[in-house]
C-alpha cells in the first residue's frame, strides 16, 4: 500500500468481494489521564484473517454496503483510514479519539498478497467500557470462630469484569465472583485478603485488607424497654403476642422506678417472632405511665468466681483490627451474670471479648 489514495481506490475495486458481518458490539474505553484510549470491534472468526494485515476505515452513515451490492458512492473523498488502526488481529486497537461514534458505519480492509477484501461494519450496539476502577473495596474485618464472612467489590457494571481473589498472595480456587464469602472461619483464614478486577482494558488491585478470627462471646439480642412515669412509682409491665382478634395480656413484671426513666430487660427465652408491651399503674399518679422501645440490647454473658473482676472491650465488626475499646470493668456477684451494652444501638455491628482484669 504506497498510499491513503491508493488503498481508497483499491478498496472500491474489491467491493464485490464483500462480506457480511454479524451482529457484534462496539466497544469504547475513554481515556484516562496519563492513559491510552483504546477501540474495540469485534471481527467475526474467519481462518483466512490469521495472515492478513487488518486496516480499517470510517465511512458516511449513509452509506450501505452488503454481499450483494456495490457501493453507492464512487468518491474516494467519503472515506477516512483511521490514524494508527492496522494491525494483524480480529481487534481494532487504536490511539487517540478518531471518529468513531454510535450507530457508526466501518470499514475493514483485508490486505494479502492477493489483494484486498473489504467487510462492512456497522455498530448495531453500543456499550462503553472503561479501565476498571474500584468504586467500593472490600474493608478489614474482625469475625467469631464459626461465622460466616463476606467480602465484597464493587468496580462498575461492566458486565465483561472478571475478578481473583488472593489470600496471602496466593489465588483462590474458584473464587472469581465480586463477592468473597467464607463460612465457619478459623485461625487458618486469618490474614491478607485482595481482589484483582479485569477487563479487556487492563487490571487493577485493590488494597490488602486483613481478616481477624476471635473467640465467640456468649450474647443474645433482648429488647430494652424504657419505662417512663413518676420517680418511685411502681409501674406494671405486661406483654401480649399478638394484637387480634384482642389482645391477651399477661403481666411480665412490676418496676418502682428510681427515676424518671429507666431500662427493663425482658429476658423471656426463647422470644417470639413479636411481642407487644404495655405499663400501668394504679391509682392516679402525677405523671402518666409511658414506655417506649429503644431497640433491640446485646446481653453479654458473663462468668467466673464471685469477686472476679472482668474487662469487657468491643471492637467494630468491619473496621481496624486492633481498635478495641474498654466498655467496662464489672465485679462478678454471681458465677454467671448478664451485661447490658446499651451503647450499642445506633453503632455498627460490634464484636466483644472478656479479659480478667488484673
Amino acid at each position: 500500500m504506497n498510499s491513503k489514495s491508493e488503498f481508497k481506490n483499491r478498496l472500491y475495486r474489491q467491493c464485490k468481494n464483500l462480506l457480511a458481518v454479524p451482529a457484534g458490539v462496539l466497544l469504547l474505553c475513554p481515556a484516562a489521564a496519563s492513559s491510552v484510549t483504546w477501540y474495540g470491534i469485534n471481527v467475526p472468526t474467519n481462518a483466512d484473517f490469521a495472515t492478513n494485515s487488518l486496516i480499517w476505515a470510517t465511512a458516511p452513515v449513509n452509506v450501505w454496503w452488503s454481499t450483494n451490492n456495490p457501493p453507492t458512492t464512487t468518491n474516494a473523498n467519503d472515506f477516512d483510514i483511521i490514524p494508527g488502526a492496522t494491525n494483524g488481529s480480529r481487534v481494532l486497537g487504536i490511539t487517540g479519539t478518531p471518529n468513531i461514534v454510535p450507530g457508526g458505519s466501518y470499514l475493514l480492509g483485508v490486505e494479502n498478497t492477493n489483494g484486498f477484501n473489504v467487510i462492512w461494519v456497522v455498530s448495531w450496539s453500543f456499550h462503553v467500557l472503561y479501565l476498571p476502577t474500584i468504586q467500593t473495596a472490600p474493608q478489614t474485618q474482625t469475625a467469631e470462630a464459626g461465622a460466616t464472612v463476606d467480602f465484597g467489590v464493587d468496580a462498575g457494571d461492566d458486565p465483561s469484569l472478571k475478578c481473583q481473589w488472593l489470600f496471602n498472595g496466593n489465588a483462590i480456587g474458584g473464587c472469581t465472583n465480586s463477592d468473597l464469602c467464607l463460612s465457619g472461619v478459623q485461625a487458618t483464614n486469618v490474614g491478607t485478603y485482595l481482589v484483582i478486577v479485569s477487563n479487556i482494558f487492563g487490571a487493577v488491585t485493590s488494597a490488602p485488607i486483613t481478616l481477624n478470627v476471635i473467640p465467640p462471646v456468649e450474647r443474645r439480642p433482648v429488647p430494652g424497654i424504657n419505662l417512663m412515669g413518676d420517680a418511685g412509682s411502681m409501674l406494671y409491665l405486661d406483654f401480649a403476642d399478638s394484637l387480634s382478634p384482642a389482645p391477651n395480656w399477661s403481666t411480665l413484671d412490676s418496676v418502682t422506678l428510681t427515676g424518671t426513666s429507666e431500662l427493663y430487660f425482658d429476658l423471656t427465652k426463647p422470644l417470639p417472632p413479636q411481642r407487644f408491651y404495655r405499663a400501668w399503674q394504679t391509682g392516679t399518679p402525677g405523671v402518666a405511665p409511658s414506655l417506649s422501645l429503644p431497640a433491640m440490647i446485646p446481653a453479654i454473658t458473663l462468668t467466673g468466681n464471685i469477686g472476679d473482676q472482668l474487662r469487657l472491650d468491643c471492637i467494630n465488626q468491619v473496621g481496624p483490627t486492633d481498635a478495641w475499646v474498654t466498655l467496662d470493668t464489672v465485679t462478678l456477684t454471681n458465677t454467671s451474670q448478664l451485661y447490658f451494652d446499651i451503647s450499642a444501638p445506633g453503632q455498627p455491628p460490634r464484636l466483644y471479648r472478656i479479659v480478667p482484669a488484673p
